[in-house]
């Protein structure tokens, strides 16, 4: 299982790398830059999905290395089953991102190069299954960086458009004032155990002095809570969604803001054997202002993909409750409803990715249809759009957490912590 899992995320990234390269090489010809973009990204994130798969049901964590002469310079990987849920996601949203990237990109054939966007595209899909897989601080770092950049120049892509050249800046600004928040973390810890190694922050987290501790939950909270885009650092996530093609904004509010998530996830129960509740309560209280004026901004949005990045930030809080809930049992010392917590928090996680890439890819076949995102626009359209209706009624229900929908359990366990020692006992 171990060499099959290898194998699988090797050859994820060498089709993505395939991809990228292929597609700047056929820049001049956008029929066929579609075609391979599309094939090979398609590929990789199913290969990235299978890896997942393999993490998560062959209960094992796999390591490997790539050593140089220089230390700073290693390469280390690492999956276990936190990655391999994370893997399946990047695998699942990606695969059919693309099949409905395959058709919506010929409309933008005859304006742009689409060879540059799918360069963009499979090098946004490789970055972000080499940030879940990196097991060493500054190849995690690069990972991080590439992720970023290849995001943007997707935000930008519709360059010709003042609003998303604006918000491509403003999503630039934001998340380069994360990465060096996240590098004074990373510094921290170099500086207390003298390696970049992960594996090394793992053993030695203990070492670490009540202030530099400290110091790395705030800088954590401010790093990776601006690339979840919890309030009140998220305000690059409602313009730079609306921006992006309607199936990057599906693997940008899907897949990449839950990195941030899966960061939290690593520095605060994978690098420290034991964390303070005040932590905890902090994630809940941020988790809790996040769900609530998430959902008040869209309230008062008519453009429709702007409301749904705003439900995206709602949805974030509510993933942080529950993450705030375990941390908060785990430093009480309830390990059980600690995990429970967590694994609510999780299960949202996935459900998010699901419902919301939903919403997002039916939005876009309105836009594309109504040559508008203002939701005054759209009446008839269920007449005109019958399938598009059906999938987006399912996605609504979905993501209002209404029974028997797969919202509704993963919310209902998030939003309801006071009560599972009850429950339990």
């Amino acid at each position: 299982m171990e060499l099959f899992l290898t194998q699988m995320l090797e050859f994820s990234l060498v089709a993505m790398l395939y991809g990228g390269v292929g597609s700047l090489v056929l820049l001049s010809n956008n029929r066929f830059a579609l075609i391979w973009g599309s094939t090979f990204a398609f590929i990789g994130s199913l290969s990235a999905m299978a890896s997942g798969f393999a993490a998560i049901f062959g209960m094992q964590t796999a390591s490997f290395h790539a050593t140089t002469s220089f230390a700073l310079l290693s390469l280390s990987f690492r999956v276990d089953q936190l990655s391999g849920i994370f893997l399946v996601i990047i695998g699942a949203v990606g695969a059919l991102a693309t099949l409905y990237g395959w058709s919506y990109m010929k409309h933008n054939g005859d304006t742009y190069r689409l060879g540059a966007f799918f360069a963009s595209y499979n090098l946004f899909l490789a970055s972000m299954v080499l940030v879940v897989i990196a097991n060493q601080a500054l190849f995690f770092l690069l990972a991080w960086e590439l992720m970023a950049l290849a995001s943007y120049f997707l935000v930008v892509f519709d360059h010709r458009n003042e609003e998303s050249v604006k918000a491509g800046y403003i999503y630039f600004i934001m998340t380069h004032v994360a990465t060096a928040f996240i590098i004074l973390l990373s510094f921290i810890f170099y500086h207390t155990t003298g390696s970049l190694d992960f594996d090394v922050w793992r053993a030695e987290s203990g070492s670490l002095t009540a202030l530099s501790a400290t110091l790395v939950f705030i800088f954590a909270l401010i790093g990776f809570g601006t690339k979840a885009g919890i309030i009140p650092v998220h305000v690059w996530l409602p313009a730079a969604h609306p921006a992006a093609p309607s199936h990057v904004s599906a693997l940008m509010s899907g897949v990449m803001i839950k990195l941030g998530i899966y960061m939290f996830i690593r520095v605060f129960f994978d690098f420290f054997l034991h964390t303070p509740m005040w932590l905890g309560v902090v994630i809940v209280l941020l988790g809790a202002s996040s769900s609530v004026l998430g959902v008040i901004y869209a309230l008062s949005e008519h453009d429709i993909k702007r409301l749904l990045a705003y439900h995206s930030i709602e949805n974030i809080g509510i993933i942080l409750l529950g993450l705030g809930a375990a941390l908060i049992f785990r430093g009480i010392g309830e390990n059980a409803l600690s995990l429970l917590a967590l694994a609510a928090s999780l299960f949202h996680v996935v459900n998010h990715a699901i419902f919301k890439s939903l919403l997002f890819l039916s939005a876009g076949s309105v836009v594309l249809t109504t040559n508008s995102r203002n939701m005054e626009e759209f009446g008839g359209l269920g007449k005109r759009m019958p399938y598009t209706a059906v999938f987006f009624l399912i996605g609504s229900i979905a993501i209002s957490g209404i029974i028997p929908f797969n919202g509704f359990v993963s919310e209902w366990h998030s939003h309801l912590p006071e009560a599972w020692p009850q429950l339990v006992s």
